[in-house]
């Protein structure tokens, strides 16, 4: 999905009421019931069940989808309160409409007018399940002021406790750029209308846009194919149509066979992790091929894979007693041996089935990406920025500097689809257009995350799936089980683990069944 402007966002939806004849007022309805279904979904996944949530809303549009989120969150049970940052008098045009609406259900909806309401609230010590977000949209340039500002500061007190969702875009953000001139809300998810906005996508915005959903609110897509845009968000409604449709005669060799090849002793884990990840993918059969001392390992962690275990001299000889593979991984707890050495190189000369590269895979060509330009077969690799720096002979901070230069670079220059990993991962493919993935959050920052990345999409390309396409499916589940992960627990207490325990409801996410 394009990533667009705010005045290329003010521009379809203008084309959208003029155009289609849909009024203001049915565009706010459709957003704020797309918040208020996120904001359900967390309930759920939070444990509560008559959960409270504050909504603060301002005098513009984006006021105007918080009262349509109140509504549908009073219909269906929560306790609900409303701040306004003006008096009721000032909210005019389609908010205003929904504002009349919301007060018929008995909502209390509060006029704070003075910055020192706010300071007040925020030191109440209320209980908020759910904060929502509803101060400032897009059309606002320059930092926020006056009680909007104070709004933002309680919102970022009662966060402290609570989750905060935005809509559209954090208030006190610039849409465009993603920079904070003053106060700026620090939300957990951003839901944003139609398309997602360019400020949202930019590293500047990381810290205070959290996980980002869309929510379609009735624009045409064809109103948009004539935006240049550089750069595409990875989204659920562009992988409807990913996933292989399942049929009920099928069995288990009609969803690919895939090679998962690391884990020397004493890093067992990162495979047998890789490994659990592959299997909840939706592939029929994992195998793994590890040394001698960690096999038996493995197996016990991972008992629906078929685990062997030889001398890493011996790997080549042994895939050859082996049947063929739809997708092969190699790098998890590998170490940069020459047997590694010589084990990739060989591959890299074989025609043969797509091959993902991590860790210790991507570490052996070192200073020498372009050693991979010649390739026999589809290559993914998956580098975090120190691995990507190695690739490419420069540091991790010039790769920060510039995630999207330096993931174009790197896909010419190693000639494979590139996952650059890390907040907003990126995947660039020739004659593709670069995308970002925007699900995810902190707690994922932890060991074994990425070989479950790595899993997950061997996993996926075992399935048959065109591998661009692969590779942003697989980033995409993997940030929302992270998400799915720490919503019913917490960030803090997450390790790798309950990522792949998540990875069958992120998959809901994308498919029906």
């Amino acid at each position: 999905m394009k990533i667009i402007s705010s005045a290329e966002m003010k521009e379809l939806d203008r084309m959208t009421i003029a155009e289609c004849g849909m009024p203001g007022e049915w565009l706010m309805e459709r957003a704020g019931l797309g918040v208020a279904r996120a904001v359900e979904y967390l309930s759920d996944l939070s444990g509560y069940s008559r959960l409270p949530v504050c909504i603060f809303a301002g005098r513009g549009n984006n006021g105007g989808d918080a009262f349509v989120v109140a509504r549908y969150m009073k219909e269906w049970g929560a306790d609900v309160r409303v701040w306004l940052t003006c008096e009721r008098s000032a909210v005019q045009g389609d908010a205003k409409s929904h504002l009349i609406r919301l007060l018929a259900l008995g909502v209390s909806v509060e006029e704070f007018v003075e910055v020192s309401d706010f300071e007040m609230l925020a030191a109440s010590g209320l209980d908020c399940g759910i904060v929502v977000d509803g101060v400032l949209g897009i059309g606002i340039k320059g930092p926020a002021r006056g009680v909007a500002a104070a709004a933002i500061r309680c919102i970022n007190s009662l966060g402290t406790n609570s989750p905060v969702v935005a809509i559209d875009i954090p208030s006190g953000m610039d849409a465009d750029t993603g920079e904070a001139g003053g106060d700026v809300v620090c939300s957990d998810l951003t839901v944003t209308m139609a398309y997602p906005k360019t400020g949202l996508a930019m590293p500047i915005a990381y810290d205070f846009v959290g996980s980002v959903d869309v929510v379609d609110i009735g624009v045409p897509a064809s109103f948009a194919e004539k935006i240049d845009a550089p750069l595409d968000l990875v989204t659920a409604s562009d992988l409807y149509d990913v996933c292989p449709v399942r049929s009920r005669s099928a069995h288990k060799g009609d969803f690919g066979h895939v090679l998962l090849i690391g884990g020397a002793p004493g890093y067992a884990g990162a495979i047998a992790l890789a490994a659990g990840a592959a299997l909840r993918s939706g592939c029929g059969l994992v195998t793994v091929l590890t040394s001698t001392e960690t096999a038996p390992i493995v197996a016990s962690i991972v008992p629906e894979a078929m685990v062997h275990g030889v001398a890493p001299s011996d790997f080549l000889k042994k895939m050859e007693e082996l049947p063929e593979f739809d997708a092969i991984l190699a790098g998890p707890g590998m170490t940069t041996s020459s047997d590694t050495k010589d084990l990739l190189t060989a591959l890299l000369a074989m025609n043969g089935a797509p091959l993902v590269l991590d860790a210790d895979a991507l570490n052996i060509f070192s200073a020498n990406g372009k050693a991979l330009l010649g390739a026999k077969r589809e290559v993914v690799i998956t580098p975090h920025p120190g691995e990507a720096a190695r690739l490419l002979d420069c540091t991790a901070v010039e790769i920060q500097s510039d995630r999207l230069k330096y993931a174009r670079e790197l896909e010419k220059v190693t000639g494979a689809i590139v996952v650059l990993k890390g907040a907003g991962s990126l995947i660039a493919g020739k004659g593709e257009r670069c995308s970002i993935n925007l699900t995810g959050n902190p707690g994922m920052a932890t060991g074994g995350s990425g070989d479950v990345l790595a899993g997950l999409l061997v996993g996926l390309l075992g399935q048959h799936i065109e591998p661009y396409n692969a590779a942003k499916l697989a980033v995409y589940l993997h940030g929302s089980a992270g998400d799915e992960a720490a919503w019913s627990s917490s960030q803090g207490g997450m390790k790798a683990g309950d990522i792949i325990q998540a990875i069958p409801m992120a998959f809901r996410r994308v498919v029906t069944r």
